[in-house]
């Protein structure tokens, strides 16, 4: 099984910071979060479809905390969270604000990259009244009628269907994977550290099930998301990574103009492209970058 000790101290960015690993029973599911102390805030981070909390250590780091109050929350399923029954964004979303209800948050910022992002955005639609300000990662509304995004995304997605006989032949096949290895640093090698369990046959597997992304992935489709966009209220800040995702001649995830015609759709959105690719922007020099941008966005009055 994968560990975090209850209380670590991260000296990444520009001061030290704590964070914590807890855990909280909420919308009837045992969730998992990391919290990140900090003065201002809060932020509250969600992660991707197949990924878990610890994928913005590296943004939180490079300067939000303790500047920041930052919790970023294994959504369930993945990471350290129970596996519920259902995985629609009517559920995840439930989970959300059940969760910022067991800690007493009635209004957040809210960051999402990928599935996240989606789901960031179903939060603040569903419940404006709880999202002052959203920050989205690398999605496009047009994203699920484009056939180039899951073909770009198998690869990735394929780590949840093997298992390895040592951690240390997990990272080497990540370590080499075409849409990690030009980017591959010790903060994204410590993310998959944290992605993987050992099992009680010795095996070591992904903390994530296939069948907990298979049914969260299918949820996407079901809803018109031009029209959620176009509804969004609050404020918006959307970031798009700008290098290939996969092996050399492969585009990004999300091509530029499909994040700036969804930027379009919102009444109040600011749209800023940052080096890396789909995953890579979470580390390194565009998690600085990513870093910058919130804390600026995060203090900068709404207008009207």
């Amino acid at each position: 099984m994968s560990e975090f000790p209850p209380s670590t101290t991260d000296t990444r960015g520009n001061g030290t910071s704590t964070v914590e690993s807890r855990f909280v029973t909420a919308n009837g599911i045992r969730l998992h979060y990391m919290d990140h102390a900090g003065e201002r805030g809060p932020l509250v981070f969600l992660h991707g479809l197949s990924a878990n909390a610890h994928s913005f250590d590296e943004v939180i780091g490079s300067g939000l905390s303790p500047a920041f109050r930052a919790l970023a929350l294994d959504l369930r399923g993945r990471g350290h969270s129970q596996k519920g029954s259902g995985y629609t964004f009517e559920e995840h979303s439930d989970d959300v604000i059940a969760w910022l209800d067991a800690l007493g948050l009635q209004e957040v910022i809210l960051v999402g990259h990928s599935f996240g992002g989606f789901l960031a955005t179903f939060v603040a639609w569903r419940h404006p009244s709880r999202v002052r300000k959203l920050i989205v990662l690398d999605i496009a509304a047009s994203a699920l009628r484009d056939p180039r995004v899951g073909e770009l995304l198998k690869p990735s997605l394929a780590r949840l269907t093997r298992s390895w006989s040592s951690r240390n032949e997990y990272i080497e096949e990540m370590k080499a994977a075409p849409f990690l290895s030009t980017w591959w640093s010790s903060a994204i090698e410590r993310y998959f550290q944290s992605d993987a369990e050992v099992g009680s046959d010795g095996q070591v597997r992904s903390l994530t099930k296939l069948d907990v992304v298979v049914g969260a992935a299918g949820d996407v489709a079901r809803l018109n998301w031009t029209d959620i966009f176009a509804a969004v209220s609050q404020p918006v800040l959307l970031f798009h990574a700008l290098d290939r995702f996969g092996a050399e001649g492969a585009t990004p995830l999300v091509l530029p103009e499909d994040a700036q015609a969804t930027a379009s759709l919102v009444r109040n959105c600011h749209c800023l492209a940052v080096e890396g690719n789909h995953i890579t922007m979470l580390f390194g020099n565009a998690a600085s970058t990513i870093a910058a941008g919130i804390a600026e966005f995060a203090e900068t009055e709404a207008v009207a």
